[in-house]
């Protein structure tokens, strides 16, 4: 394997710091200035990816033959994000 899991949370953690580094102040003035921006890459993912992970997963049940467990997988992959800010 490429990747050792015991250095998951790790590497996770390093690439989250990264990130956070390379934030600037423009970026949160950004926010501010433009909040339609905001609402509309909220409105698509907590409305548009659900709706849209839902589809994949009945056309790849159906369709493609995969088994139910994959469409089911599918489905909590495209809501996590519902219940992960909570």
């Amino acid at each position: 394997m490429w990747f050792v899991p015991s250095y998951f949370s790790s590497a996770l953690g390093f690439l989250m710091f990264a990130v956070g580094v390379n934030l600037r102040p423009q970026a949160f003035i950004d926010v501010f200035r433009h909040p339609v921006h905001v609402a509309i890459g909220s409105v698509g993912q907590w409305a548009v990816k659900p709706l849209v992970g839902l589809l994949i997963a009945q056309l790849s049940v159906m369709w493609l033959h995969l088994a139910p467990a994959v469409g089911t997988g599918l489905i909590m992959v495209s809501v996590h994000c519902l219940w992960s800010d909570w």
